[in-house]
């Protein structure tokens, strides 16, 4: 078994850091420009990326999933409409926390979601490409009730699938699966990347007590497009 698809064999945690943060963002982050829609209903689906497996080895994380969330959207141009099926892969990290009796904890997630594009006739349509990271993370404060009071704390460059682009860190609050506990975060957003034939974003977590920033920095660094 690889070291870096454990989903398996991982035994279950109690609480939770963040649960599945990012998971759901593939179904409202959608983007959709590129490729050319000239006749009936379509799909376009969108290569994995994620993070090479060296740097998996050096901060200690490990992917525990791959999945595919299908976006279905009607687009009309010009009287003509299209029914648009698109297929967003996410893959998600994360590094577990051994507290012995108390059980394992997440102690950092990372997320990547890969989006198709694609073009309508003569219109294109791209709401992930033109989002900005604090467009991002307002998506993540309103899709996870268990993450709330976002804000911008500061910005890293990284070189991010070929260029120089932002990683923009913010605090945030996480409540634990059991609701008992709330957590103060990171959260770490990168500025959408075009790869090729789709759009490429991530989002990682981490608590503010653990000292993390390193490794988000070097997971993002280390993204890959078609792996």
């Amino acid at each position: 078994m690889s070291s870096h698809d454990r989903a398996a064999s991982r035994p279950t945690t109690r609480r939770t850091l963040l649960g599945a943060c990012g998971l759901a963002l593939a179904t409202g982050l959608a983007g959709c420009s590129g490729r050319v829609v000239t006749g009936g209903d379509v799909a376009f689906e969108a290569a994995p990326a994620g993070v090479a497996s060296a740097t998996l080895d050096n901060t200690g994380y490990e992917r525990y999933d791959r999945a595919e969330e299908v976006v279905t959207r009607e687009y009309t141009v010009a009287g003509v409409t299209r029914e648009v099926r698109v297929t967003n892969v996410v893959t998600s990290y994360d590094r577990a926390l051994d507290l012995g009796a108390l059980g394992r904890y997440r102690a950092g997630v990372f997320t990547v979601v890969s989006s198709p594009q694609v073009r309508f006739l003569w219109e294109t349509f791209n709401p992930l490409g033109e989002m900005s990271t604090d467009e991002v993370a307002a998506r993540v404060d309103d899709r996870y009730e268990s993450v709330r009071n976002v804000s911008r704390d500061r910005t890293y460059q990284v070189p991010i699938l070929g260029e120089e682009r932002t990683v923009t860190r913010y605090t945030a609050e996480a409540v634990l699966v059991d609701g008992q506990v709330a957590v103060e975060i990171y959260l770490y957003v990168t500025d959408v990347a075009r790869a090729g034939e789709d759009f490429v974003v991530a989002v990682g977590a981490h608590p503010r007590v653990l000292d993390g920033s390193g490794a988000m920095l070097a997971l993002a660094e280390a993204l890959e497009h078609g792996a």
